[in-house]
């Protein structure tokens, strides 16, 4: 019986010790978006990622990824344009400070590195469930994330309706990470 509770104990414990908790590294981590605006190519980036990564290789399904950030910290070059997006008609920054993704599901997929990416995005106080998918690599007690979303700004009301604006926003991301202690 004793051999049986180590065994079981053994197995436990080699499952949670294969998922490691990784943080973002705020500096080495950037959110650029693209949309069309007058028919012209307008990109900005978003700062402040914070969160953390729990991430299991053998077991992918039981990685999670909860990020977020600071929306306030929209930059596109062009003070009075991110003047502008700050305000309520955008994002609103002082009602909703963070844009958050909290991931459901994950899936490797065919491929290097490819996963499927599944989960919530929370911009202005509105969820919607979104799909992706990203590429992940790990060397020397670091994660990195690199991927593509594409989002409709009006499903979050970010923006109104506009003939010069495009609705289609492309967000690429790529999070370096630490393991955490």
């Amino acid at each position: 019986m004793k051999l049986f509770k180590i065994i079981l104990f053994t197995i436990f414990m080699s499952n949670v010790i294969q998922a490691q908790k990784f943080a973002p590294v705020e500096s080495e981590s950037k959110i650029k978006f693209t949309i069309k605006n007058f028919g012209l190519t307008v990109d900005g980036t978003f700062s402040g990622v914070k969160g953390s990564i729990l991430f299991d290789g053998k077991n992918v399904e039981k990685s999670e990824i909860s990020l977020s950030v600071n929306s306030g910290s929209v930059n596109t070059n062009n003070k009075e344009r991110d003047k502008h997006l700050k305000k309520v008609d955008y994002f609103d920054v002082e009602k909703y400070p963070s844009i958050s993704f909290t991931s459901t599901k994950i899936v490797k997929k065919i491929g290097a590195n490819k996963y499927q990416v599944n989960g919530n995005l929370t911009m202005k106080g509105i969820t919607k469930a979104v799909e992706f998918e990203t590429i992940i690599t790990s060397e020397n007690s670091k994660l990195s994330l690199k991927g593509t979303l594409e989002i409709n700004r009006r499903n979050f009301k970010v923006g109104g309706n506009s003939m010069v604006l495009s609705d289609n926003v492309k967000l690429n991301f790529l999070i370096n990470t630490k393991l955490e202690n």
